[in-house]
């Protein structure tokens, strides 16, 4: 923080800053409830899903590619929500992990995993296929796999500073800009930034950052649709024959 010599323009500095906190905080409510209020007039939302994230600089580090869809449906009073992905991560060296217009000189160990997730409105269910090797699960609702911003913004402001960015766009639409940094009691936790559209309140883009400041993951999502039909059978999860299903409901419980 730059020194401050000048008492009196400390002392204004020191007014302006306490002054201005419960300002910005009315603009971030008012920002995420105008984002609640749009969301919630969906009857379904669609979209694809795309995320790249990169851990690791030491001896050891991972790039993964995850590729999917997400639909969500509102019916009888539940939000219905199924999300599939494909992802394929590596594991080496950092030398071995690709760069945009490079070849890794060796190549890293590669994993690829396929998940389904089912939230009925009740219970989160899971299939994860990796390598060949396939479990299924079913678990509580968890607060951060819930696509209802109204959910996620109420598990997260607790924990989190919000911040409204600048207006930026994305597609050529406008969209608020959200930056949510952990609470220092909650450090173990990762900063980001959000991206709303603004006509619609529905999530396109999101910018994951480590500990040192670095871009760890971001996420994008495109072909969006609205308010279109989707089947409600889409939301019943079947695990596949022979294969168990592992109940996590009471997990964690005391």
């Amino acid at each position: 923080m730059m020194k401050v010599r000048n008492m009196a323009v400390a002392a204004a500095m020191l007014v302006v800053g306490v002054t201005a906190v419960p300002a910005v905080a009315d603009e971030v409510t008012d920002v995420t409830n105008k984002i609640i209020e749009a969301w919630e007039k969906h009857t379904s939302i669609s979209g694809k899903i795309h995320s790249v994230s990169r851990t690791g600089s030491g001896p050891l580090a991972t790039h993964s590619e995850n590729q999917g869809t997400y639909e969500v449906l509102r019916r009888d009073g539940k939000l219905l929500y199924r999300l599939e992905m494909a992802s394929t991560m590596r594991v080496g060296k950092p030398d071995q992990m690709p760069h945009e217009g490079e070849s890794p000189a060796e190549e890293p160990q590669v994993i690829a995993q396929k998940t389904l997730m089912i939230i009925d409105g009740t219970n989160t269910y899971t299939l994860t296929d990796s390598n060949g090797e396939v479990s299924a699960g079913k678990g509580r609702l968890r607060p951060e796999r819930s696509p209802d911003p109204r959910t996620l913004f109420a598990s997260v402001i607790p924990k989190s500073d919000l911040k409204l960015l600048p207006e930026e766009t994305v597609d050529g639409q406008p969209v608020w800009v959200i930056e949510v940094k952990p609470k220092p009691e909650e450090a173990h936790r990762f900063a980001r930034i959000v991206y709303y559209f603004r006509h619609d309140g529905i999530q396109v883009k999101e910018v994951v950052y480590g500990g040192e400041g670095e871009t760890a993951r971001t996420m994008t999502v495109t072909d969006i649709k609205v308010d279109a039909e989707i089947d409600p059978k889409r939301f019943v999860f079947e695990a596949p024959p022979g294969v168990e299903v592992k109940d996590m409901t009471n997990f964690g419980k005391p």
